[in-house]
């Protein structure tokens, strides 16, 4: 995995949560998860909660704990691939509307996907 880090700059959340999905496109330990972050393990942690809140990301207790990215993880990621300037800019791609607390991407998927 690639970590899309501009020199000087930090990763935003949306940046970090996109990283880690593409990272757990296959069945990884929390410790591989770790490595390839390049952050702290109560930083993941964290970050590993809202993607399971969200429905991003599953935890599999068989054979070993590990974490696997879902549906809606692969949406978010090719959505954040496509248009993540636009949307971490504030600009609602379907109606062209301003987005006043940052993007819902949850919301809206679920909306436009009538789930």
């Amino acid at each position: 995995m690639a970590i899309t880090v501009n020199e000087n700059q930090r990763r935003d959340q949306v940046t970090i949560m996109t990283d880690l999905l593409e990272n757990m496109q296959e069945s990884r330990r929390l410790t591989h998860i770790l490595y390839r972050s390049n952050m702290s393990y109560t930083q993941l942690v964290k970050y590993l909660n809202s993607m399971l809140e969200l429905g991003f990301i599953e935890e599999q207790m068989i054979p070993f704990r590990c974490f696997k990215i879902k549906e809606n993880g692969i949406i978010f990621m090719n959505l954040m691939r496509k248009n993540g300037a636009d949307i971490k800019n504030g600009a609602d791609i379907k109606n062209g509307s301003d987005i006043k607390n940052g993007a819902d991407i949850k919301n809206r998927y679920v909306t436009q996907n009538g789930e």
